[in-house]
Parts: structure tokens; C-alpha cells; sequence
């Protein structure tokens, strides 16, 4: 099975991650992936990588480059990653009969409706794709992958925390409005009126971080809260933290949510918007606080502390469900079911 794998040229962050990811992982003794990064005029040493030029997703010579690579190598699927690449790969597809499959990363859906099937990391993206008309049967829900090649760090059970210990908070997030720093902060605030002791280690670099610091200094919480800057080493990051939190409004995935999963550390979030239901389970797999504030979050903060074996059993199930459904090697199996299925159908 011959799969290309694109993305735009300028897209970035968690999007151009989750491509170079499905390459990393779909490639293997029976599956040729090639990577494309439309628009880009950069250079890469991965192996199987082809860079289109292009300065917009209807430039000639990208068109072009496009329809000559389908015609040489007559990929049996092309993965989209973003609607500018489907727009590029669509009239081409189409004349040579390759579906083509688009991966969701945010709610903006609407010209995803040309793809011919759709990844959806979540119910909330599939109603949204139900809505626009997109056959249910064209559409899978599968996670976005997480490598499972996770530091061995040593972890102590949540269980057996001292009494006296204080309690070590953890956020790590682009430092933005919508990600909830401040609630995170503030948590502190409420859980000293509640007699708890804790600290936060605060991970993280962006626009809000003047203001994270003069916050800190209005509630005198300078010996309490750690600014870390930029964290190289989430292996440490987690095995220094007792509960980790999520306080955002906003999240495409969570998949810091994912990853303190599989380093065994207990979650507190929030129902963000696109919330994955299909796999985030109060008091199952995580711990959601009522609502996305600074007093629910603490509220859920004493319920672990005075229920410690039942964030064990969370914590034990969390890690459970990242070899499920999370890692990458899992992803890869789904994801190759799915495509084989599409070019079943295809050449029925």
C-alpha cells in the first residue's frame, strides 16, 4: 500500500506534529509513506520526504508538481492534514481515482466536506461532520498518536504520598488566555483557604506570561509557583508533579492530557471545547472539575487528597487506556485497517 501524507507548507504546531507523527508511524514492511509539505521550500534528511513549491494551494506549479508525483507513483490513498492540501490534491485525486482522506485538527470542517472519508478525534468533530452531510460510515473517530517510547521514569504511588508533603501541581501549556495559566495559579489561592498545602510548577512559554508574573506577585505567591520557561524534558517535568493540571477552555485533543496518561500522573481537567468523550472519563480515567474555575479545580484537588486510592485506581486505568487507544503503535493498527478498507472499497 503506497500512502502520501500532506500537509501545507506553512502550517505549524500540534498540525505539522501529528503529520510528521502518522509518518513515523504508517511506515512499515507493507506501507510506503511518502510526506509531503506543500508550499515549503525547506530541505529535509527523512527519508521518502518531497517538498512541492508552491505559494498558495492553487499555484500552477504546485498543481503541477502534484499531478506528476500521483501519475509516478499512483499512491493508493492521500492523507490530508489541512484543507489547503486538499484543495491542492482534490482535482488530481479525482481524475485518477484516489480517494482522498482528511484529518481533523480543529472545528473548521467545511471544506473538509470534499475529502472522501474523514478522521475525527472526537464525537463533538463527527456531529459537526454529520451536519455538513459527511456519511457517517466515511468518518472514524481514532486519537491522535502518542509515542510509546515514554521515558522509564520512576513514579511514586499517588497512594502513598506523605500527609505532610506538599502537594506538587503541574501545568504545562503555551502561555495564552485560552489555556487557563491564571486559574491554574489561582487554584493555589483557593486550596490555601482549604487548609492544603501545594506548590505549581508552571511549564510554558507565550504572551501571558508578564501577566502570569505580576499575578503571582498580587497574591504573594512568589515561593509557591515555579515559572519554568520552556520544558525540553517532559520525562522530569512529570515525575516532579503529583497532579497535573488542565484547566483550558480551548483544546483541539489534549494531548498533554495523553501524555501525563502515560507517565502515571493523575488529571484534573475541564470539559474544553471538543472534549473527547470517547476517551476522557470523569473519575475513570481523569478527574473533571465542575467547571473551568479556579474553585472547581481546587474542589477537585481536595477530592484526591482525601481519596487517594480512588486516584490510584484512576491513574492505573489512565495508564491502561494510553497502550489501548493512545499510543502509536495502536494508532498505526487502526489507522492501517481503516486505509486498507478504503482501498477495498475503492477497487470493488
Amino acid at each position: 500500500m503506497i500512502l502520501f501524507n500532506v500537509a501545507y507548507g506553512r502550517a505549524g504546531g500540534g498540525l505539522r506534529a501529528m503529520a510528521e507523527a502518522y509518518e513515523s508511524i504508517l511506515s512499515n514492511s507493507s506501507t510506503t509513506v511518502y510526506g509531503f509539505r506543500v508550499g515549503s521550500k525547506g530541505s529535509t534528511k527523512q527519508s521518502g520526504l518531497r517538498f512541492i513549491p508552491s505559494s498558495g494551494h492553487f499555484n500552477p506549479v504546485g498543481c503541477l508538481l502534484a499531478l506528476f508525483y500521483l501519475f509516478q507513483l499512483r499512491p493508493d490513498v492521500v492523507i490530508c492534514h489541512c484543507t489547503r492540501s486538499l484543495s491542492l490534491f482534490f482535482l488530481p485525486c479525482r481524475l485518477l481515482g484516489i480517494p482522498t482522506v482528511g484529518v481533523t485538527h480543529n472545528d473548521k470542517l467545511q471544506r473538509f466536506t470534499k475529502a472522501d472519508y474523514m478522521i475525527a478525534f472526537s464525537s463533538v468533530l463527527e456531529s459537526k461532520l454529520l451536519d455538513l452531510g459527511f456519511a457517517r460510515e466515511r468518518i472514524r473517530i481514532l486519537p491522535n498518536p502518542v509515542s510509546s517510547s515514554i521515558g522509564d521514569v520512576s513514579k511514586k504511588r499517588f497512594s502513598d504520598r506523605s500527609d505532610v508533603t506538599s502537594l506538587r501541581l503541574g501545568f504545562l501549556a503555551r502561555l495564552e488566555a485560552r489555556k487557563g495559566a491564571h486559574l491554574a495559579i489561582e487554584t493555589l489561592s483557593c486550596l490555601e483557604g482549604r487548609s492544603i498545602d501545594s506548590h505549581l510548577l508552571l511549564g510554558g512559554e507565550g504572551e501571558e506570561k508578564v501577566s502570569l508574573l505580576e499575578q503571582v506577585s498580587s497574591l504573594r505567591l512568589e515561593e509557591r509557583v515555579d515559572l519554568l520557561g520552556w520544558v525540553n524534558d517532559p520525562d522530569t517535568f512529570f515525575s516532579e508533579i503529583d497532579l497535573f493540571l488542565v484547566p483550558s477552555n480551548y483544546e483541539s485533543f489534549g494531548l498533554t492530557i495523553v501524555e501525563a496518561f502515560a507517565r502515571r500522573v493523575p488529571v484534573i481537567t475541564s470539559r474544553f471545547y471538543c472534549f473527547a468523550d470517547n476517551f476522557f472519563t470523569d473519575r475513570v480515567n481523569c478527574v473533571l472539575a465542575a467547571d473551568c474555575s479556579a474553585e472547581s479545580f481546587a474542589e477537585a484537588v481536595q477530592w484526591c487528597v482525601e481519596n487517594p486510592d480512588q486516584v490510584e485506581a484512576i491513574t492505573n486505568r489512565a495508564e491502561s487506556d494510553f497502550y489501548e487507544h493512545f499510543a502509536a503503535h495502536k494508532v498505526a493498527e487502526k489507522l492501517h485497517g481503516f486505509f486498507k478498507e478504503i482501498v477495498e472499497t475503492t477497487r470493488q
